[in-house]
């Protein structure tokens, strides 16, 4: 079984952790977002196997700032505001955004 985990660490109790990562049949695919799932279900001896094939990619997060300066995006004429929504623009138009934080963003990187 994967994991997959759009983080270095995980949240969950230390227990669970420790079990999660302790057990053979669990690999953590760590740092990635899942970006699109293919496959489907086969009964198989009146059981049922799953075959997925999930496609991931590598995520950063940034503030505003990090982002412009990483990617050259003028801001010097914007205000707070402008400057989030500048980067948003640029993010949604060059990748995929996961997610906002109080700080920045979550984009992935292809």
């Amino acid at each position: 079984m994967y994991i997959v985990h759009r983080r270095d660490r995980l949240r969950a109790s230390a227990i669970i952790q420790q079990r999660a990562l302790a057990n053979p049949k669990i690999e953590v695919i760590w740092n990635k977002v899942v970006e699109e799932i293919e496959g489907g279900d086969n009964a198989d001896n009146g059981g049922m196997e799953l075959d997925v094939i999930a496609l991931c990619c590598d995520y950063a997060e940034g503030s505003a700032d990090e982002i412009a300066s990483d990617y050259s995006i003028d801001l010097s004429d914007c205000d707070d505001d402008e400057k989030e929504d500048a980067v948003r623009e640029y993010l949604e138009n060059h990748t995929s955004i996961v997610g906002e934080t109080s700080t920045g963003f979550v984009y992935a990187k292809f």
